[in-house]
């Protein structure tokens, strides 16, 4: 029997995930266990090539790493009998700000580190391992229902009938098509373009002796347009990430002048001395989007959006693993209370949690590129300036000033929010030059 069949909605309950990234595994464990049956449909064959964002550096912020484990209890434990790196974010990183080397010191702040390719089918056993269905190519082409209520997904394979639809599938979601078949106005677009060239390679560890296992060399937009990323990850490599502003980035080996317009030029020619251990990839970032399907003014019940197909933030700022899962927590403690996913009520009180929930990372990704773009005008946006001093004046601060430094690792990792960095200390320790 095919597997897309309808059932008695009086005899059990079933949600349908789109997607089987990060977002949508963590979405379906988030419902495992309340519905009888949990469904993911992923349109690629296990056998398809990978994607090319696929080899790029996935860095798990702190907060990502938590929800994570909340989500899959164990998981940290399994990564790191894996090999993962558990690194302190304050006294095994370089974290070389704009203003100069972050002050250095024992932090709170952790960072599990691992290739994405680890990371992925550990989860989608774990998701196996919960009773929970997964559906390989298969393409989603509409959604079921009404106006008002959203019973199911269309697929190449026929019609699936359920109690809660959750979209994760990703930037390209053609959910906001399908709303607009069921009679819902288009789903308000906010995006910030960029074009970001990245490239990312696996390497051995720098040769020679550090005080340093993790390397952050921050761009700083339009003065500093290279930014490299250094994540400890399993087997003792080094995952490389280096994001250029201003062009294609010449492969790690051909050396040249590229390393001189590093904010720390020596430290970006030891990074690159261990030995290769993989191919380099290659992608063009253009930028950030974010839907806003909470300022419409009718919303139906049954349907989620959240993971990319939601906000997709500059992927290089690596936040779109801590989303995701943060927004899979979201919905775990709404499905765990009680809601009824049938109701529209239910469901846009949701998207306005998640919206809340993605405010910061989608400033936190958004702030360099609107740098960027406010720096060929002869007066940037106020906004837009007032959010350069204030990070400018934070990452002043962080050189010379532990709980400082501490604060702004918080905020970066999403811990607390942007608002606590304004506090006496900052503004006297980083306000002079």
């Amino acid at each position: 029997m095919s597997p897309m069949t309808t059932r008695n909605h009086r005899q059990s309950t079933r949600a349908v995930v789109i997607g089987a990234g990060v977002a949508g595994l963590c979405a379906a464990r988030a419902l495992a266990g309340v519905f009888d049956e949990v469904c993911v449909l992923e349109r690629r064959q296990p056998s398809s090539r990978r994607a090319p964002r696929d080899g790029m550096v996935h860095g798990l912020l702190a907060r990502g790493s938590r929800q994570l484990e909340a989500l899959f209890p164990g998981l940290d434990y399994e990564l790191a009998r894996a090999g993962a790196s558990l690194t302190n974010a304050g006294a095994d990183w370089l974290f070389h700000t704009p203003s100069g080397p972050a002050h250095r010191g024992r932090s709170f702040v952790w960072i599990r580190g691992c290739t994405r390719a680890l990371l992925v089918p550990i989860l989608r056993r774990r998701v196996a391992e919960a009773g929970i269905r997964m559906h390989r190519g298969l393409r989603v082409t509409g959604l079921q229902g009404t106006h008002a209520q959203v019973r199911g997904v269309r697929t190449t394979r026929g019609d699936l009938e359920a109690d809660l639809v959750v979209d994760a599938s990703g930037t390209h979601t053609h959910c906001g098509r399908w709303l607009a078949a069921l009679g819902h106005a288009p789903v308000a677009v906010e995006e910030v373009p960029a074009r970001v060239e990245y490239l990312s390679q696996l390497r051995d560890r720098p040769r020679g002796e550090s005080a340093w296992r993790g390397c952050y060399l921050m761009a700083r937009p339009p003065t500093i347009l290279r930014s490299v990323l250094a994540l400890p990850v399993e087997d003792g490599r080094v995952h490389l990430g280096l994001a250029d502003f201003a062009g294609r980035p010449p492969d790690p080996d051909q050396g040249g002048a590229w390393v001189d317009t590093l904010s720390d030029p020596a430290v970006g020619r030891t990074l690159f001395s261990g030995a290769p251990r993989g191919p380099v990839h290659r992608y063009t970032v253009r930028g950030s989007r974010r839907r806003r399907p909470e300022k419409l003014a009718t919303w139906p019940g049954g349907l989620v959006m959240l993971g990319d197909a939601h906000c997709a933030p500059n992927p290089i700022y690596g936040q779109g693993m801590t989303v995701a899962a943060m927004s899979a927590g979201a919905l775990c403690r709404a499905t765990t209370a009680g809601a009824d996913w049938r109701r529209a009520r239910s469901t846009r009180r949701l998207q306005a949690e998640l919206s809340r929930l993605v405010d910061l990372p989608w400033r936190m990704a958004t702030w360099q590129d609107r740098l960027l773009a406010a720096a060929h005008e002869s007066r940037p946006p106020l906004g837009t300036r007032l959010l350069g001093w204030l990070v400018d004046a934070g990452f002043r601060a962080a050189t010379r000033d532990r709980v400082v430094r501490e604060r702004l690792l918080e905020v970066l990792h999403l811990l607390r929010p942007a608002h606590t960095l304004l506090t006496p200390r900052l503004l006297t320790v980083g306000s002079s030059p």
